[in-house]
């Protein structure tokens, strides 16, 4: 077996550092499901300029493992009530995967895919990557104590777990990847607008947009959300506040099998509150 761990902080100047992890395992054996080799790697960097007005934070983190491996088969099933076809390339009379393809015409369509954990291990590579940023933007715009206060937050999210590939392709978070290799893809975006523009009163507009596609037992499954919100507090005094929320919500799932499963929701929201 075989054991490594390091770690280092690197500090540049008062303002600016990264920081470095890495593990490292490995354990031979004759039996293969004792067989294991693990890796973690993680860098952050933080930064500020302008008085610490910008700040930016970067966080990258790359896992190897093992993870049980996906038995795909195609089952057949009434012409029409399918996501898939099957082309006989070769002529050998004999269902071979890659000779399976998404139907053009969904009423051509007799087969599904299917699939289910099996007792085989196959490496797998989880990469995630984040970026942040906060800007005190009132204070670019104005030293009036009534908008210099106001701040923009944004935050960047990439991630990704996949199989049957090469270090070199797994470690980009924005890497294009077969969908027979995918496991899970993450992607989320988040932008607010904060300003308390009087004492504690306050105002926040925010968007959030989360991405998800993912292997499921029936092939993969797109998710996504997308959300707008308006969010004010009104305080009377130190202690009665009035809260009004408005929301747009909008929730989509897309997958190639099951198509009456699939939804595009739209949802609106007002709420008002008072707290004492």
């Amino acid at each position: 077996w075989a054991f490594a761990q390091a770690q280092k902080l690197w500090k540049f100047n008062e303002r600016t550092s990264l920081n470095q992890f890495l593990f490292y395992k490995k354990v031979n054996s004759n039996i293969e499901e004792f067989k294991d080799e693990q890796l973690t790697s993680r860098l952050n960097f933080k930064t500020s300029r302008f008085k610490k007005r910008w700040k930016l934070q970067m966080g990258y983190e790359l896992n190897q493992g093992q993870d049980a491996e996906q038995n795909i088969q195609f089952l057949e099933v009434p012409v029409g009530q399918g996501t898939h076809i099957w082309n006989d390339y070769n002529q050998n009379n004999i269902k071979e995967l890659n000779e399976f393809e998404v139907a053009v015409y969904t009423y051509d369509a007799d087969y599904i895919m299917l699939a289910s954990p099996g007792r085989t291990y196959v490496r797998t590579y989880q990469n995630n990557f984040n970026i942040s940023n906060r800007f005190a933007l009132g204070k670019f715009l104005s030293d009036k104590e009534g908008i210099k206060r106001m701040r923009i937050r944004t935050q960047h999210r990439f991630g990704n777990k996949v199989k049957n590939s090469e270090l070199q392709q797994a470690i980009s978070p924005f890497g294009a990847f077969n969908n027979t290799d995918l496991i899970t893809q993450n992607r989320t975006e988040y932008y607010q607008l904060y300003w308390p523009y009087y004492n504690r009163n306050q105002v926040r507009v925010i968007y959030e947009k989360n991405k998800e596609k993912r292997l499921i037992s029936y092939g993969l499954e797109d998710l996504t959300l997308k959300k707008h919100a308006v969010v004010s507090k009104l305080y009377a005094n130190q202690m009665h506040q009035f809260i009004t929320e408005a929301e747009r919500i909008n929730k989509k799932r897309f997958a190639q099998a099951f198509a009456n499963r699939n939804y595009n929701i739209e949802e609106y929201a007002f709420k008002q509150s008072y707290v004492f």
